[in-house]
């Protein structure tokens, strides 16, 4: 059962791991690999877009525009004392952030009024850039075995952290750090064609204060459906759609957007960064071969508030090789 996207880092669903029910045999967590002895490995890219509302002020709000791509590679061990499917991965994200700025040309609407203050940088042309560009390199190593296994279920657990390279912690806009992470995963078979799939991650986000990451939850529920196998028994399409839902659990705050869009930011009142987001994941994959499939997803924000993008597409290929029988 089970084949499952997984977005190691970002923004809108940061701890997204998306999966899609599969065959009639145990839940697999990838669309190819994850069997004991197997090596997979994936590239992929995502984009983040949409909205940047790094305040309650909409004058604030800025246009999402940035890339993220990401490589990696884990191999499923397989039983190892009590614990089934055992797996030891190594991903590797690289990003590249333009600068948050309130220029004309990234702003939501230019008929707001503009900053009051800037205490950052101030442009050539008079706007506010909050934020430089940034890119940076996050590598994020993880180990997870599942507690059940069965035809029909099971139910696991992960842990993994980041280790952050060139990344400047004090932005608004910036990759999900989670120094130390982890979480549980349930899949389930209801039909050949049907499944049901709970993710849910804790992150501790950098320890950085009002210049760092918040720690946060995550939890997705998706529902899967997929198609037999056709076109000589090969070819597989599926396709999983669910909420998803990212809260912070701890707050910080930005003085560099207080300044310029808080109201009585200079008698010490400042705008709590606590994101909260609740959106609908689609994503639906295709199986080439038992070792090959294309990954596909996009990520909407419905409603919530101090979202660093509002929406999130990625496309991807895995590969796996089975390197024992």
């Amino acid at each position: 059962m089970g084949r499952q996207l997984q977005r190691a880092c970002g923004t809108l669903g940061a701890a997204l791991i998306i999966t899609a029910a599969g065959s009639a045999s145990a839940f697999v967590p990838v669309p190819v690999g994850g069997h004991p002895g197997e090596i997979d490995a994936f590239v992929r890219v995502g984009y983040e877009f949409g909205l940047i509302e790094p305040t309650e002020n909409k004058a604030s709000w800025q246009k999402a525009n940035w890339f993220v791509y990401q490589v990696g590679a884990g191999y499923t061990i397989g039983r190892v004392g009590p614990f089934e499917d055992f797996f030891v991965r190594l991903d590797h994200t690289f990003y590249d952030i333009p600068a948050e700025t309130s220029a004309d040309e990234v702003r939501v609407d230019p008929a707001l009024p503009g900053p009051r203050t800037c205490i950052a940088t101030v442009l050539a042309d008079g706007a506010c850039e909050f934020h430089p560009a940034d890119k940076g390199w996050l590598i994020t190593p993880s180990v997870g075995t599942n507690l059940v296994h069965t035809a029909t279920h099971s139910f696991g657990l992960f842990l993994q952290g980041s280790v952050p390279i060139g990344v400047d912690h004090g932005k608004f806009v910036q990759p999900r750090v989670d120094y130390v992470a982890g979480g549980t995963q349930l899949g389930v078979h209801i039909t050949s064609w049907f499944g049901f799939s709970n993710r849910i991650f804790l992150g501790s986000g950098d320890f950085g204060g009002d210049e760092g990451q918040n720690a946060a939850v995550a939890i997705t529920n998706l529902l899967h459906f997929d198609s037999p196998r056709f076109a000589s028994e090969m070819l597989k399409l599926g396709i999983a759609i669910g909420p998803y839902f990212e809260g912070d659990l701890t707050q910080r705050s930005d003085a560099a957007y207080d300044a310029a869009y808080t109201p009585g930011y200079e008698d010490g009142v400042s705008d709590r960064i606590r994101a909260m987001r609740f959106a609908l994941a689609v994503l639906p994959y295709m199986q080439i071969t038992d070792y090959l499939a294309v990954e596909l997803g996009y990520v909407h924000k419905f409603f919530g508030y101090d979202a660093n993008a509002t929406m999130f597409l990625f496309g991807g290929v895995r590969f796996a090789a089975q390197t024992k029988k």
